[in-house]
């Protein structure tokens, strides 16, 4: 498993760190015919003050050395929020650009080096592409930036048009979408996790998510109980192991607990009622000095 901000490699053992990439990992993907090859964005703040830059590497060697891509097709498209593979065809990625004029979809058909511009401006923040028809697209959009709520959007086009993909008798998500993943084991099981936002009375907490493919969506338990300052961040799945991950991110304003930043775990998140799905803390981050608002984000196993 690898984790951002800065990347670490967790094994059996432990959190180990890993050769860093600069900037701040924003995404990253793992193609599944050959493990070792990673996609990684980051983001960085140029020294002039303009528009933070956007960058993507890639690794043939599990994370040991990166080499920037010479990307075509993605200049000026700012911030990259959602990298994201077609596990059927690796070679196709897509991203989602925000930029100061407009949020749009990007793909590339040739592992990264070209890229096009995908249907119209969305306020995307999170996508994933369906297991079995590559031409189906999950996508998260934020509907607002003040007490900003959400919806979850499908499209059977490859991202050209979208519609909505929750039930009726559903209420949007109450804060953005940082990640939608599809379970590998089974195609028809989805989850997310929300994105932390706001304050006072429009402080949103992020929770996790659980739906299908008919756009039946419910939330998750929390692994943190009633502490407030704790949110799950970032969501990862083991196929071999049957397993889910999720992360921790402590609220901006609060000093990181003695407890330190922990990887979560759950073997039963396919269980027949939310109440029933238990976490077990599974890894934890020592780094000292904190700092405010730390995160320890699972990215890819």
């Amino acid at each position: 498993m690898v984790l951002g901000l800065w990347l670490w490699v967790v094994h059996a053992q432990g959190p180990r760190f890993a050769a860093n990439v600069n900037g701040v990992v924003t995404g990253m993907v793992v193609t599944p015919e050959d493990p070792a090859r990673i996609y990684v964005a980051t983001r960085r703040a140029l020294p002039d003050g303009t528009q933070p830059r956007s960058t993507l590497y890639t690794s043939d060697d599990g994370g040991a050395h990166w080499q920037e891509l010479n990307t075509s097709g993605l200049e000026g498209a700012g911030r990259i929020v959602p990298l994201t593979v077609d596990y059927r065809n690796p070679r196709t990625l897509y991203v989602v650009a925000q930029a100061e004029s407009a949020t749009r979809l990007y793909k590339s058909g040739d592992a990264g080096r070209r890229w096009e511009v995908v249907g119209t401006p969305r306020n995307l923040t999170a996508l994933a592409v369906d297991f079995e028809n590559p031409n189906v697209l999950y996508a998260a959009e934020q509907l607002q930036t003040y007490c900003a709520t959400a919806q979850f959007l499908r499209s059977a086009d490859g991202g050209v048009t979208w519609s909505k993909f929750y039930s009726e008798r559903q209420q949007y998500p109450p804060q953005p979408i940082a990640q939608i993943l599809i379970n590998p084991n089974n195609p028809n099981e989805f989850y997310a996790v929300g994105l932390s936002g706001g304050s006072g009375r429009c402080s949103n907490y992020p929770v996790l998510w659980r739906g299908d493919r008919q756009g039946n969506w419910e939330r998750m338990p929390s692994p943190f109980g009633d502490k407030f300052y704790l949110f799950p961040s970032g969501l990862a799945f083991d196929s071999t192991m049957n397993t889910l991950y999720t992360g921790t991110e402590v609220a901006y304003g609060y000093y990181s607990p003695r407890e330190g930043l922990t990887m979560w775990a759950t073997t039963n998140a396919s269980a027949t009622t939310p109440s029933l799905i238990t976490w077990t803390p599974v890894s934890r981050l020592d780094v000292s000095p904190w700092g405010w608002g730390e995160t320890f984000r699972p990215l890819a196993i």
